[in-house]
């Protein structure tokens, strides 16, 4: 998922302020947005951090990651803070940047992205950061040999307690092998019927 962070870390265009200049009447000339002015400058990766189920409701302590290369967009969360989990559980975007558009900063990138989550402290409230540094530390993810099923074909980056754990001696230390597991995932279609009834006691609502 590219979202407006990743483009704009990655160009250096700030592309809310753009959309708020143009709706003032502004053009793309005028702010120098020309196709051949837009570059790639460097890799940026972006975690979205959510609450996951389980633990407590209130945030015993919170921190957030900082330094060069990183930015984290999140609600204004807060150590007290009592997050509402009925609604979107999202806590934040964070989102690091480094090097160049070159493989080695693409892994530059991905180390200071596994530092920032390290720093990243969320106390009292499950959340899904151990998830995200498992994605980050997976062999397909380091060798960018990832598409849309990689989720679905590692299960147990999501949910440990999904893995066929194994452990082998090797060099007189233990090596963790990823689970072959795989899982289907199947469209259920809506409550099949006629929506003829519905809209007529919508219609009756509308005429009374």
């Amino acid at each position: 998922q590219v979202e407006h962070t990743v483009t704009e870390e990655a160009t250096g265009i700030d592309i809310v302020q753009a959309q708020l200049l143009i709706a003032g009447g502004r053009t793309l000339d005028d702010l120098g947005l020309l196709q051949e002015n837009i570059g790639l400058r460097q890799h940026s990766l972006q975690a979205r951090i959510t609450m996951m189920p389980g633990k407590g409701e209130m945030l015993d302590f919170y921190q957030e990651p900082s330094g060069e290369g990183v930015r984290c967009d999140s609600a204004g969360w807060y150590t007290g803070f009592k997050p509402n989990q009925m609604y979107d559980p999202l806590v934040g975007k964070l989102i690091c940047s480094a090097g160049d558009v070159t493989t080695e900063g693409f892994e530059q990138a991905r180390r200071l992205m596994l530092k920032s989550l390290g720093d990243f402290k969320i106390e009292g409230v499950a959340n899904n950061i151990d998830a995200v540094e498992r994605i980050l530390t997976h062999p397909e993810f380091i060798d960018n040999n990832i598409n849309t099923s990689f989720l679905a074909n590692n299960p147990e980056l999501l949910d440990p307690n999904k893995a066929k754990k194994q452990h082998t001696a090797e060099h007189g230390s233990a090596k963790r092998l990823y689970s072959e597991e795989r899982i289907r995932f199947e469209l259920t279609p809506p409550a099949e019927g006629e929506n003829d009834d519905v809209l007529m006691a919508v219609q009756a609502v509308i005429d009374e």
